[in-house]
């Protein structure tokens, strides 16, 4: 009988470590033209579902109609192609759609990686960014930036990586190439900073383009990826001919908007005795920034006192940013802070209220709603909350179990909220699925995916300006884009 016993705990425990899923959510939406009355879709599950509703749209988000996804294969975690809808009895006309996934509540936190994976190593990683827009092509994919080329000396299995990003999927496979036992980085061309400097912090717009910056003073900048050509060499955002002059060290970077609105933010050199907040209105970058950046406040003075260049910047969603900083005891100078639309300081916290940061791991969900900071060796997440002259406070909301470094240098949540982070200390990557009771997600496609029934105008029958598209022109070649889909001239997707 005790063997027995020892035989099922020993399966349950098995079981239990299987089990483990991220909270759920699809990705990789796309679906084609309508045929009697029928379109077939494609989706990504990241986790399997025990639900999946086709959610059919109205012009103002409104559901109008609501058609189960079921059998058991359809439900199941992975890819999903081909996948067949009977629209049913709508009207002609265009209509988005979104699909909702639910699948079993997380009762606690879970840690849905584990130490004896070698695709969750990384010899000295630096930053982690999630694409949590369904706009973006590539929503869904986690990057990595890793700072130093080694061996991972503490398991057996060790990873080799190299300086560069390295990018993960939705069902977090690596899609980094392998090549005699290393993981090949994307290195964009660049000789990026020793110790730790670079590629340092990530930052991705609405569109799916990837920004990384180099907080060395002999290879600062920023630089773009287009997550379509990996391997490309990275785009020069800021001109290297304004190193040391319109720029030194660039700490950490925030991007907002898409195409001719994109607006790029950074903290360059935050040192005792220097450090500036800058934005640059970098639109659709057809050729590296040249000119100084605008500078919003120097960081280093008594109204702020950001003095560390480990440090954090992230947009509010309100017009103003959150700041975090490497304060490794307590001092008078500030762990966290918040500054209003107006740049103004209305918040800040020392390492005794919210806890000492080793390395300026910070980031907040894509609703704005949930900020994490890293503390020694675990991830706090809190509920942000404003009150109505706009000053923000924290409430504690949940504490990561222990990581087991002290160093997390990189947080980042992904559309369904779960927490994913990057600790040097102990060269580890983690994936964790916080409680949540009504575990569903609402994933809506992209708008280039919108269903139509009925008769409808093609890209190539109209004008530029009926469209009210935007030309851009890359490497001699003229393209149009639309609702963050680029065309070519003859009206092909190329994007």
């Amino acid at each position: 009988m005790k063997k027995l016993f020892l035989v099922m705990t020993a399966c349950a425990m098995a079981f239990s470590a299987m089990a483990a899923e991220l909270n759920i959510y699809a990705s990789g939406l796309k679906s084609g033209a309508v045929a009697d009355g029928k379109v077939q879709i494609s989706y990504v599950l990241n986790a399997p579902a025990t639900a999946l509703v086709f959610q059919v749209l109205d012009a103002d988000g409104a559901v109008v109609k609501s058609i189960d996804i079921t059998g058991e294969a359809n439900l199941a975690k992975g890819a999903h192609a081909d996948v067949e809808i009977a629209l049913g009895d709508l009207a002609n006309g265009s209509y988005a759609w979104a699909l909702k996934a639910s699948a079993a509540a997380t009762e606690e936190i879970v840690e849905i990686t584990n130490a004896e994976n070698l695709k969750y190593y990384y010899y000295l990683p630096q930053d982690i960014a999630v694409d949590d827009s369904p706009e973006s092509p590539y929503f869904g994919r986690i990057y990595i930036s890793e700072a130093s080329a080694g061996d991972n000396g503490k398991v057996a299995h060790s990873q080799n990586t190299q300086d560069g990003i390295y990018v993960i999927d939705a069902l977090l496979n690596e899609l980094n190439a392998e090549e005699d036992g290393k993981y090949l980085s994307y290195d964009g061309g660049i000789t990026w900073g020793a110790d730790r400097q670079g590629p340092k912090r990530i930052a991705i717009d609405d569109e799916g383009y990837v920004f990384v910056c180099d907080n060395n003073p002999a290879t600062s900048g920023i630089w773009m990826i287009d997550p379509a050509n990996l391997e490309a060499d990275f785009a020069e955002v800021l001109a290297t001919s304004g190193r040391g002059t319109n720029y030194v060290e660039i700490n950490s970077i925030e991007v907002i908007g898409t195409g001719v609105d994109r607006e790029l933010y950074f903290i360059d050199n935050a040192t005792t005795a220097s450090g500036t907040f800058n934005t640059i209105a970098i639109g659709e970058l057809a050729t590296a920034y040249a000119d100084a950046p605008t500078k919003l406040f120097d960081t280093y003075t008594e109204a702020y006192h950001i003095v560390n260049e480990d440090n954090n910047i992230e947009s509010d969603g309100r017009g103003g940013f959150w700041i975090l900083q490497y304060r490794g005891q307590l001092t008078d100078y500030p762990v966290l802070i918040h500054v209003n639309a107006e740049y103004i300081r209305d918040y800040y916290a020392y390492g005794e209220t919210v806890g000492l940061n080793p390395r300026g791991g910070m980031c907040l969900n894509r609703e704005k709603t949930l900020l994490a900071m890293a503390t020694n060796k675990t991830v706090v997440v809190y509920d942000i909350a404003y009150a109505e002259d706009g000053t923000p406070s924290l409430t504690q909301k949940y504490t990561t179990p222990a990581l087991g470094g002290g160093n997390v240098d990189g947080i980042a949540f992904d559309y369904a909220g779960n927490l994913y982070a990057v600790c040097p200390s102990n060269e580890r990557f983690y994936a964790f699925a916080p409680v949540k009771a009504d575990n569903s997600c609402v994933t809506p496609a992209a708008k280039r995916y919108a269903i139509v029934l009925g008769s409808t105008t093609g890209i190539e029958q109209v004008t530029v300006e009926q469209l009210k598209v935007r030309k851009v022109v890359e490497n001699g070649q003229v393209y149009i884009i639309k609702d963050n889909v680029k065309y070519n001239v003859l009206g092909t997707v190329v994007r």
